[in-house]
């Protein structure tokens, strides 16, 4: 059962609003509960949002630790994703090198990729050398 709530509600804003971004669960907490109280109900929101396929619980890259990021359109989750390490900024590869690239790792590396889950960790070209992006 799915209830739409105003805390559901807020923490959808603040994930659009966080846009490529993502954010941790800390993150998510200290932004719409400065109190600190409620954190185990944003826990839980989050877990259903993932659930309905409307947020990606991805991996930070750097602990054991989430970061999460707002993906309704289903758009987003028919290709893979890049994640700079330094600025946590997030990147959308085409659906076009997504499938290429897939089918690369399933070739030459006889392995098949999740693309669901799949997310490639490194650094943007802003961070890694002072391109524009």
């Amino acid at each position: 059962m799915t209830y739409n709530t105003g805390r559901e509600q807020a923490l959808l804003a603040l994930l659009r609003e966080s846009g490529e971004q993502g954010l941790s669960l800390s993150e998510i907490c200290t932004r719409l509960t400065p109190s600190g109280k409620g954190k185990s109900t944003i826990f839980r929101l989050l877990a259903s949002l993932v659930e309905q396929g409307k947020v990606r619980k991805l991996p930070d890259g750097q602990s054991r630790h989430f970061i999460y990021q707002y993906t309704e359109s289903a758009h987003c989750r028919s290709h893979l994703h890049l994640k700079c390490v330094e600025c946590g900024r997030f990147i959308h590869l085409t659906e076009r090198l997504s499938r290429l690239l897939c089918e690369a790792v399933e070739t030459e590396g006889n392995f098949s990729l999740d693309e669901e889950k799949t997310l490639l960790f490194g650094r943007c070209a802003v961070c890694a050398g002072g391109e524009s992006v």
